[in-house]
């Protein structure tokens, strides 16, 4: 997942999935390429990445996420990490 804003001041949000298939080939493939709406909170980022994992129906497959260091995403992990415990039982996300 990547956020940035354009310099129009379009805010986007991608995101690239990737996983080992049936033939233990590695595939990626972008799932999300749309315009954020509202700020770059990490609330709203949370929010907005859990819509793309359960439009894919893939919010149980979700082994990692890889981010920058950004100071919203402290508060991104927090929400992803109670969305997907609140959901799943057996989530226990490391934030380090």
């Amino acid at each position: 997942m990547d956020c940035w804003t354009s310099k129009n001041q379009l805010p986007f949000q991608g995101v690239i999935a990737n996983w080992i298939d049936s033939n233990y080939d590695a595939r990626s493939v972008v799932i999300d390429l749309s315009i954020l709406q509202g700020s770059h909170t990490g609330k709203r980022l949370a929010e907005s990445f859990i819509e793309v994992l359960d439009d894919f129906e893939i919010t149980r497959k979700i082994n990692a996420v890889t981010s920058d260091n950004a100071g919203n995403m402290d508060t991104f992990f927090k929400k992803l990490e109670d969305t997907l415990q609140s959901r799943v039982s057996y989530y226990n996300l490391a934030v380090s």
